[in-house]
């Protein structure tokens, strides 16, 4: 009767950067909820700040695919 896990999320891309902000709540072992907020800096061409975004979203959403 609980929500194992919660995701949402906003994402804004541009012709030079984009950024993804994920928000996640997860029921833990001690009954308690963890809530964590994952933030992702994309400069086109140049380098990827990250937090695991990519990653927590294609473990939490089945079929989910990053697109570049």
């Amino acid at each position: 009767e609980r929500d194992l896990e919660l995701l949402a999320g906003l994402q804004y891309r541009s012709c030079c950067y984009g950024i993804h902000v994920v928000a996640r709540r997860s029921y833990g072992f001690d009954g308690t909820y963890d809530n964590s907020i994952y933030f992702q800096l994309t400069l086109d061409g140049l380098a990827r700040f990250d937090s695991g975004v990519d990653s927590l979203l294609r473990e939490g959403i089945a079929g989910y695919d990053a697109r570049p």
